[in-house]
């Protein structure tokens, strides 16, 4: 009836029905690397080995294609002793437009807690937006 496959695998009488399997399982594995779009390649082809020197020395010659054209001296940093000030008076200002009008409301809120009125808050914080405003004009005039 059917190849009772493990029991009888070393019979002489059996090898035809090995190699006929063998066979069928190399066109199931070729059929499903076509389906992903891969060529199907023998696992003990001789081929595999040089495909992994190719592949290196590709890797190797775009390692190199990098090198050629990275400056000098940046290689790990984008950061510039320069863009870095930058960085952090472009923050100091931002910290300095948003914070002082906030402390300017929250110290208006706090006065006007304490007299029963509204008036503080407003005029605090447009005090501190304007105060903010003028640190940002004095600190990118001076650092220009």
């Amino acid at each position: 009836m059917g190849h009772n496959r493990g029991v009888d695998d070393q019979d002489p009488a059996n090898q035809p029905y090995a190699a006929e399997e063998e066979a069928q399982l190399r066109r199931i594995e070729e059929e499903l690397e076509r389906a992903k779009g891969t060529e199907f390649v023998d696992p003990g082809a001789d081929g595999l080995e040089g495909r992994l020197d190719e592949l290196k020395s590709r890797a190797e010659a775009a390692r190199e294609t990098l090198k050629k054209h990275t400056p000098e001296g940046s290689q790990g940093t984008f950061v510039t002793p320069e863009s870095g000030r930058s960085l952090g008076l472009g923050l100091q200002i931002a910290y300095a437009i948003l914070g002082v009008p906030l402390v300017g409301f929250g110290v208006g809120w706090l006065i006007d807690q304490a007299v029963g009125g509204t008036l503080w808050r407003g005029m605090l914080t447009i005090l501190g937006a304007a105060i903010a405003v003028w640190y940002a004009v004095r600190s990118t005039g001076r650092n220009t």
